[in-house]
């Protein structure tokens, strides 16, 4: 009985343990959230040079006696290459270089050997344009600029249909 008249009084003094209460919200009051936007671009482009690609043969035709000819023909398929990096898509790079996405290229060309010995090997390389670019990742807080990342060169090959380089 000592103990609860003893907290009895406390609590009417004022010497009791407040709880915590949380704020009553205002209309007026806003919970604001951060708007976080992120895009990468590609920039620094440069038209390396035309050539052939010279490390992957589209084709290749070998004869199997002397005086033989061999033909490769339209329809094979060129690889397109695209370097990626910081979230740049392929999409967005092949479309800033002027080019398409697709990974490959039918080619519209045929070419024929000249005459040739036994186990001679005839190939067919495509024939493109190289590519030297870098890829730029921007972020934006509430609309303030907070990050600028830039890659290393990337580099893509973009074959042409109607270009063959055959030895």
């Amino acid at each position: 009985m000592k103990r609860m008249t003893a907290f009895f009084l406390a609590v009417v003094i004022g010497v009791a343990v407040p709880t915590t209460i949380a704020p009553t919200a205002h209309a007026d009051d806003k919970q604001h959230t951060q708007q976080l936007w992120e895009a990468t671009t590609l920039t620094n482009k440069l038209r390396l040079s035309t050539s052939a690609r010279s490390a992957k043969p589209i084709a290749t035709c070998s004869v199997g006696t002397d005086g033989g000819i061999c033909t490769i023909s339209r329809g094979k398929s060129a690889d397109r290459t695209i370097s990626l990096s910081l979230g740049l898509t392929r999409s967005v790079a092949a479309s800033s270089l002027g080019f398409s996405s697709a990974k490959s290229v039918s080619t519209t060309v045929s070419c024929q050997s000249p005459v040739m010995k036994r186990g001679s090997v005839w190939r067919a390389w495509a024939v493109g344009h190289y590519w030297k670019y870098k890829a730029q990742k921007v972020t934006y807080v509430d609309g303030v600029l907070v990050n600028t990342q830039t890659s290393g060169y990337l580099y893509a090959f973009n074959p042409g249909a109607s270009r063959i380089h055959c030895a």
